[in-house]
């Protein structure tokens, strides 16, 4: 995993070359409801609709999220324990990867990438970052993080 420090949810740059109409767009059809209290279930469905985006969706030439993608972050979603983690923001992003973040106190910012890797944007405003054990591997490394924006 890569940490990023360019790039976070809802940040400006994010965006920044994007017109307001189109991202709304892409927001009001798969926004999601945060009063479900196991929200996991309506995150699947935002992520199938992400799979139905036609080819450049963007106006940047993207690709819609790739099907091995789509099935990666829904077997993240759901090892989430709803009752713990609070329902993430959920968008695609270019080159058909998925972003999960979450913005509390602190900040969880995920890049499911289409190539398989997943960029990771971490964000304390205490400076206090989680130490990782070395010995941890993906799923698990992602499931600490998301424990860890949530103890804030």
């Amino acid at each position: 995993m890569a940490l990023r420090s360019d790039v976070f949810c809802g940040s400006a740059s994010s965006t920044e070359h994007a017109d307001d109409s189109q991202w709304s767009a892409v927001a009001g059809v798969y926004s999601v409801d945060s009063m479900n209290n196991d929200w996991r279930m309506e995150i699947r469905r935002v992520l199938r609709g992400f799979h139905d985006l036609p080819d450049d969706w963007d106006s940047y030439g993207s690709s819609a999220p790739r099907r091995s993608t789509l099935g990666v972050v829904a077997d993240f979603v759901n090892s989430l324990n709803p009752e713990r983690i609070s329902q993430p923001s959920t968008a695609p992003i270019s080159g058909g990867g998925v972003q999960v973040c979450w913005e509390r106190a602190r900040v969880l910012d995920l890049h499911f990438l289409a190539n398989g890797l997943i960029d990771v944007h971490i964000e304390a405003p205490d400076g206090e970052l989680p130490t990782l054990n070395p010995h941890a591997r993906g799923l698990n490394t992602l499931l600490f993080l998301a424990d860890w924006v949530h103890d804030s």
